[in-house]
């Protein structure tokens, strides 16, 4: 699944083969060239999304690539929430042939995003909010050198552990996202 994480808009939910980095980068240049590429990308831990083929993929967008900490859900809340949005669905559906998964995967991602207002969207549904976005005209190339001289002057304060885990490059990301006003961190959230 992909989506916006500020509004829960699904772009696209696709069953693929196999969880690996080949499906993964098939999936996500193919979103990417139907919904646009963000400026930046959160995925998890997964081994896939340390591959060479999505690293490349997200490279050719000029996006930049935001893994969370190890081991702690917390920091996908968004995508955690509408995961059991999904399983709850699918439950309820009780899809059993893989050809009918398609046509209820369309259905779940149109249902969510268009019929379904959100509280937190002012009661407004995903899809209206999507359509009235406002995509900033930021230069890719301008934050990715700033991310990368924040990013070396965070390295040297910080373990060596953690700058092996890209730390340094994921607070670099989001302390430009917050002064540009894109994210808002909230200590002690929980999904």
């Amino acid at each position: 699944m992909l989506a916006d994480a500020a509004i829960p808009y699904r772009t696209t939910i696709a069953p693929i083969d196999a969880y690996d980095a080949e499906h993964v980068a098939h999936i996500l240049a193919r979103d990417l060239a139907e919904h646009g590429a963000p400026y930046v990308l959160r995925l998890d831990r997964a081994r896939c999304h340390y591959a060479p083929a999505v690293r490349h993929v997200c490279e050719q967008h000029g996006i930049l690539v935001l893994h969370g900490p190890p081991r702690h859900p917390q920091y996908y809340g968004q995508l955690e929430r509408q995961n059991r949005e999904h399983r709850a669905w699918l439950d309820a559906a009780n899809v059993v042939h893989d050809g009918d998964l398609d046509v209820e995967l369309e259905l779940m991602r149109t249902t969510l995003n268009r019929d379904w207002p959100r509280r937190n969207l002012g009661w407004a549904t995903p899809e209206s909010m999507w359509l009235r976005r406002r995509t900033p005209n930021l230069d890719r190339t301008e934050l990715h050198t700033r991310v990368d001289e924040r990013a070396a002057r965070l390295a040297p304060t910080m373990p060596p552990k953690a700058v092996r885990l890209g730390n340094h490059f994921r607070r670099a990301i989001e302390h430009e996202l917050v002064s540009l006003g894109f994210l808002d961190l909230q200590p002690g959230g929980a999904c």
